[in-house]
């Protein structure tokens, strides 16, 4: 290889730059809801009483991440539904294609109803 050294800078530059548009969809919160990560999994928790009986979820397109979904989703949760944004391996929800049904199953106190 002739350069590592760009290679390696281009990489940091990625990385950092994808943290911080995380950081910004997480950190934009109009309080109407609340956010809570688990593993495979973010959840858009309403914060209206009472929460609604059907919640959305959603599976992120082949190798997109799941935060780059966060702006459009949220206004779903504004709305008074709760939304989980579930993670797939590899960016793929072939890999794992009943990971959501996993996921619905860690989340205490949901709705009955997803769609």
């Amino acid at each position: 290889m002739k350069h590592p050294f760009f290679i390696l800078l281009t990489g940091l530059v990625l990385t950092t730059s994808c943290l911080r548009e995380a950081e910004v969809a997480l950190g934009d919160i109009s309080g109407a809801y609340t956010v809570e990560t688990g593993q495979n999994y973010t959840l858009f928790r309403p914060t209206m009483e009472p929460e609604r009986t059907v919640g959305f979820m959603f599976y992120p397109g082949g190798l997109v991440a799941s935060e780059g979904y966060f702006e459009m989703l949220t206004p779903i949760a504004e709305a008074g539904y709760p939304v989980v944004v579930v993670d797939m391996p590899l960016g793929l929800a072939a890999f794992s294609p009943r990971r959501g049904e996993r996921v619905l199953e860690r989340i205490s106190n949901g709705p009955t109803t997803w769609a």
